[in-house]
């Protein structure tokens, strides 16, 4: 998996970064996320699980991820 997915910055006109609101959706089907997982919520991020989802959530329940999305703006 590349590094650079998991440790580049964002770009952000913000400040502080971490006062932007971040959500990750946690892909559960495939074991290999649980790290990054635990590390976005030590983080303060809000995780979604989707136990039923793998390597491509997007794809695989493109409604839930518009719903996760689309919450994020309300």
């Amino acid at each position: 998996m590349p590094t650079l997915t998991h440790t580049e910055p964002l770009p952000t006109p913000v400040e502080d970064p971490s006062a932007v609101p971040v959500t990750y959706v946690h892909a559960a089907a495939l074991p290999f996320f649980a790290e990054t997982a635990e590390k976005a919520a030590a983080a303060g991020a809000t995780v979604v699980t989707w136990p039923d989802a793998a390597h491509y959530p997007h794809v695989q329940h493109p409604a839930r991820t518009a719903e996760v999305l689309l919450g994020l703006v309300r």
